[in-house]
């Protein structure tokens, strides 16, 4: 069979994909659109909590307030030693009118107390009880809104009525409320306890909707204590219950299987949690998804099957191809094995086989233009240093030879000629490290011959390295620049050339005492080193080009350190007796 035919068999079948992808993305629409809806009605439902409890707030903000406002009885509180025994009365009545006109307002409250600064109480309530000061004072939710300053009125958690001497086991909710003088002073609290079912009210539209989704609703404070929770109001566990449970928006249930919304009262300082269950909340969508992974698993079931019969007819030359390539991949450029047959995937592996040939060909000729080229930059950066040096020594000499004798320019002469042998000598751009170093010697010598003495050379180098090969015309130029940059104004400048093993490669590193170089400039210059291909300075550059060039893109020379106290360069080059061998390997 031709492999057009095989190809448009395959076509067929799989057009029933794009089909079932097209089923797969209406469902996800719908399935997104529903569960964005059903999230929308949850935080709405979230939104009404919020706003019950800020009515609350604020309704009680407003109580309080218009009972305390004016009040001589309230401004007396501190007032007690100075107060006559009629006073007192009058004080104990009017405190106790006010309290009245809460409990009278709003039929909700248990009792309503004020307990002052100094510790004395005065309560009212419907019960007739009678409230401890000591046990109040006690109180943890008392003592956190005495020392939390930036609240006026507060909501505390639920707790237990221990300072009472009825019902103490009783779970009330309780309103507090910050007590000030005339001149702003806090002189006292304001304790309203409440049933816990007075925090929320909700409608009866929002009571059956919470039947239907089965939504949890819990309030908390920024400590995790439980302000509210609609299992307890609608008798589906104890208050003892909820507050008991290390999690007060899920009681020994698994959070996986559940969404959790979270809103905030900022009046009250209270956190909304709305708890609805997965399996009631996406029970739709559960449904439409899992007929449609049937009806998706049963297609892909059958296309796998048929696409595979089908696929081992095209697929075992294709699968000798894809091995050939990756050889290719490899660097093995092998011809595969040729099988009759006029169909295109044998006339695409003839024209591999030509192809593989091809790049063969062109792997080998681009290898050996570039180490023509890499020799040919070589070179011309050498002949681009000794110009360059050449000029700077002669021009020393027709200076000394005006101001000086004709036997000293026979020294300069006798130097700049074994300077000229060593660095001549040299085909290959090598030399031996110890032939580098008296090539450094005598350009010193020159320069001081030039400068009366004002540069000194220390050498401290292994005995083990001075035999190794090394790049032709290192140290030179770096010498050069500490006497053109680095040279201090009244003193003479000292270099010094160091040399070791480290890590199995030769590290030299040249140092002087010279003024140095901002950290700015050190930066930017070794930069450059990092590139010297985009630099055509005869420097440092110059020398970063011939490291990587002979030695490889390992090896390097920067600047380690420069300051007022001097610079130092460090180069790191291949420990062998042949770098260029070296630098082969490292290409």
């Amino acid at each position: 069979m031709k492999i057009n035919r095989l190809l448009i068999v395959s076509y067929s079948l799989t057009a029933m994909l794009p089909l079932l992808s097209a089923c797969l993305v209406i469902y996800l629409i719908s399935a997104k659109s529903l569960e964005e809806s059903t999230l929308d009605f949850a935080e709405l439902f979230n939104s009404q909590v919020v706003a019950n409890i800020d009515s609350f707030y604020n309704d009680y903000d407003q109580l309080t307030k218009s009972v305390l406002v004016d009040s001589e009885a309230i401004s007396n509180l501190r007032m007690q030693n100075g107060l006559t025994i009629t006073e007192k009365v009058d004080q104990q009545l009017e405190l106790r009118r006010i309290m009245m006109r809460l409990v009278t307002v709003k039929p909700e409250i248990i009792s309503v107390c004020i307990l002052t600064d100094e510790g004395r109480l005065f309560s009212s309530g419907i019960t007739g009880e009678n409230l401890s000061a000591s046990a109040l004072s006690e109180e943890p939710w008392i003592n956190g809104f005495r020392d939390q300053t930036d609240r006026t009125l507060d909501i505390a958690a639920i707790h237990v009525r221990a300072y009472s001497d009825r019902q103490q086991d009783r779970l009330v909710l309780s309103v507090m409320r910050r007590i000030l003088d005339k001149s702003g002073v806090p002189v006292g609290i304001l304790a309203i306890d409440l049933d816990p079912d007075a925090l929320v009210k909700l409608s009866d539209h929002f009571l059956l909707a919470r039947n239907q989704y089965n939504i949890k609703i819990s309030v908390t404070n920024d400590k995790n204590e439980l302000a509210y929770d609609s299992d307890v109001a609608s008798g589906q566990i104890t208050w003892q219950s909820a507050r008991g449970s290390a999690n007060n928006l899920l009681y020994e249930k698994k959070p996986s299987d559940y969404v959790l919304l979270t809103s905030r009262s900022e009046p009250g300082g209270l956190n909304v949690n709305a708890v609805i269950p997965k399996s009631k909340l996406l029970l739709k969508i559960n449904r439409v998804g899992g007929a449609t992974i049937m009806s998706l698993s049963f297609a892909l079931l059958v296309v796998i099957l048929i696409s595979t019969t089908i696929s081992r007819f095209i697929t075992k030359l294709v699968r000798s191809l894809e091995s050939s390539m990756k050889k290719v991949e490899n660097g093995e450029y092998l011809q595969m094995p040729l099988v009759e047959g006029g169909n295109e995937i044998v006339s695409l592996a003839a024209s591999y086989n030509r192809m593989a040939g091809k790049i063969k060909t062109l792997v080998e000729e681009v290898l050996v233009a570039q180490i023509k080229q890499k020799d040919a930059q070589l070179l011309a950066l050498q002949l681009q240093i000794n110009p360059h040096m050449l000029y700077n020594t002669l021009e020393s000499i027709r200076m000394k030879a005006i101001m000086s004798d004709e036997d000293e320019i026979a020294d300069m002469v006798k130097i700049l000629a074994r300077m000229f042998r060593l660095a001549l000598n040299s085909k290959t751009g090598l030399h031996k490290v110890k032939d580098e170093l008296e090539y450094a010697k005598n350009y010193l010598r020159l320069q001081n011959i030039r400068k009366k003495d004002a540069f000194a050379l220390t050498a401290d180098i292994d005995p083990a390295i001075l035999d190794y090969d090394i790049i032709i015309l290192i140290f030179q130029p770096l010498i050069e620049n500490s006497i053109k940059h680095s040279l201090p104004k009244c003193r003479a400048l000292h270099i010094l050339i160091r040399g070791c093993v480290a890590n199995g490669d030769m590290l030299l590193c040249v140092e002087d005492d010279g003024t140095g170089m901002t950290e700015e400039k050190v930066a930017q210059v070794n930069q450059t080193l990092l590139s010297p291909e985009n630099d055509n300075s005869i420097g440092l550059s110059n020398i970063a080009r011939r490291i990587r060039m002979l030695c490889g893109d390992q090896y390097y020379i920067r600047i380690q350190k420069s300051g007022p106290s001097g610079t130092l360069i460090e180069i790191r080059l291949p420990l062998s007796e042949n770098i260029c061998d070296s630098g082969k390997r490292g290409l």
